[in-house]
Parts: structure tokens; sequence; C-alpha cells
């Protein structure tokens, strides 16, 4: 099976290479694979893994190539191999530093995906102030979804609230109407965890979560507590991190029929 591990998880470019190949041991001949893309015999690879040797940086490039890695994890795996051949300690230092930048920038969730923002304080706080203004912004791109009265029935509200939610919204330029029905005109909004309001909407869509709960539908609700060792905290971040940009794109392409809400968490208490 592939990997689950990603490469800002190793400290090393080896361990890198040695877990890749472990991962792969049911693919007959892996090794040599990654020789002949590294353009190395297989006996300089062998003493690379054991220590003896160092890949160039065309050999990584090679590698970075072959495993299809995007911009930021080959520029991470050069800085492995450039760390490991670097003499001077001040140089490991800067390598080192230049290491957890892009370790860093790889959390941001808002670096995995295009998206639009709202650019007005005032607008970003009526917005973010209910749950259900991004509820309500969201439905309308469901055609089932698209008049005042369905959109209150299906998210239980009073149908001239969610009428006079929709005009503000039109006039946010979010949503528009066309032949007597709402339609959505920009959406894929992402809330900088920098603004004040990203505390208000985590708190709204973590009750709404707790209440829908408590009834029994089909949704999932999961909590625990767990002690787990500090690499492994790690690599639970990017499990999660990994999830989130495998749901956008699962998304993007999806047929517009249900309206969900999905969040997760993972922090040191």
């Amino acid at each position: 099976m592939e990997s689950d591990k990603t490469i800002f998880e190793f400290e090393t470019y080896r361990k890198y290479l040695s877990y890749k190949i472990k991962s792969m041991k049911d693919h007959w001949g892996y090794q040599a694979k990654l020789s002949q893309a590294a353009q190395c015999q297989p006996a300089y690879f062998s003493q690379v893994l054991k220590g003896n040797s160092n890949l160039s940086f065309e050999q990584g490039m090679g590698l970075a190539r072959y495993w299809n890695l995007n911009h930021d994890e080959t520029d991470y795996f050069l800085l492995l191999i450039q760390w490991d051949r670097a003499g001077q300690d001040d140089l490991k230092n800067f390598l080192n530093q230049k290491m957890t930048i892009i370790k860093k920038n790889h959390e941001v969730i808002k670096n995995k995906f295009s998206h639009n923002l709202i650019d007005n304080s005032e607008v970003e706080k009526t917005y973010y102030s209910t749950w259900y203004w991004s509820a309500i912004h969201v439905i309308v791109s469901i055609p089932e979804y698209q008049t005042e009265d369905k959109i209150a029935k299906r998210l239980n509200l009073d149908a001239s609230e969610v009428g006079k939610i929709l005009n503000h919204l039109q006039q946010f330029g979010l949503v528009a109407k066309r032949n007597q029905k709402w339609i959505l005109v920009k959406g894929n909004l992402h809330l900088s965890k920098e603004s004040p309001m990203n505390f208000v909407n985590h708190l709204n869509w973590r009750i709404k979560a707790v209440q829908n709960s408590s009834l029994n539908q089909d949704g999932v609700h999961f909590t625990s507590v767990y002690s787990i060792s500090k690499e492994d905290y790690q690599h639970f971040k990017n499990l999660i991190l990994d999830l989130i940009e495998k749901t956008r794109k699962l998304i993007s392409p999806s047929k517009e029929e249900e309206l969900i809400a999905f969040m997760c968490d993972i922090f040191k208490v």
C-alpha cells in the first residue's frame, strides 16, 4: 500500500527513503526503480541508504519527479539532502530554519486550496455572526433550495428572516435572484484564523454540531482524548490536513444535493 506519512514528518532524507521502500515492500523491485529514477547504480543507491554516500541534488530531483512531489515537498526534500551534505553548523542551522518555515506553511489550511475572502470587516462580522448566514448562502447552490420558503423549512428558520438575509447576501455580492430563484454567485469562502470572527465561527458551528448529535441523525460525531508520542502527534495532524485537502478535491466536482457541515480539531491539552 502507499505510504501515508508526509515528507514533512522526516528530519533526514535517508529515513524518508527507507520509509518509502518499507511501505512499498510488496512492490517487487521498488528500490531498483528508485535508483533508476535517481539515475544512479543500484550499488551506489544501497551505499546511500547505509549512510556511506550522499545523493546529489540532481538525483534528489529525479526522485522527487518519480514520487510526483509538489513544489514545497520537493523543496523540503532537496533541503534535507543539502542539510546532510552541509559541513558547517551555521549552514545546518540556516537550512533547519528554512525547513521549519516550509513545514509551518504546510500546516496553514488556506495555503492548500483556492478560496475567496470577505474583504470588508463589517460584512465579515455580519456573515459570521451566526451559523445560518453561511448555511443560507451555500444552500442556494442546491436547486431544491432556491426560494425563501424551502430554505426556511429546510433550516427551520423564519421565511421572512431568510428573505432579509438573502437580500443582504445579494448586496454583499454572494448571491443573486434570477427568475424568482436565488443562485450562488460567489462561494468557497475562507475565514483567516487571524480574524476576530474566527472564534465566533468555530463556536457557532460546534454548538450546531452538539445539537445535531442529540437528534440521532445520520451524522458522525466523535470526541476522544489520547496520550501519544510527539512524533505521532505530528503524524496525526498531517493525516487531518491531508483529509481536509482530499475533501476539497472531492467537493469541487461534486453535484450540489445536500448541505453538510464538516469540522475537525486536534490540539494539545
